[in-house]
């Protein structure tokens, strides 16, 4: 599922993979591995790990702010 809620942040950033948000908030960086296989797929924001993610689970995220 990773590739999918890769595509949902990218479209709910506006940005791509290397890449910072205008208002300088997100930057858009992709790991192998984050040690955290049980919870995939996964993402990490300010040291917070958000697991096993929908594309749903990422618009809520980002609409928060």
């Amino acid at each position: 599922g990773g590739p999918r809620i890769l595509e949902a942040v990218k479209k709910n950033l506006a940005i791509g993979e290397g890449q910072t948000t205008p208002d300088l908030k997100y930057s858009l960086e992709t790991v192998a591995c984050i040690g955290a296989c049980a919870l995939a797929p996964n993402m990490v924001i300010n040291k917070e790990t958000y697991g096993r993610m929908t594309t749903k689970k990422v618009a809520d995220i980002f609409s928060q702010g």
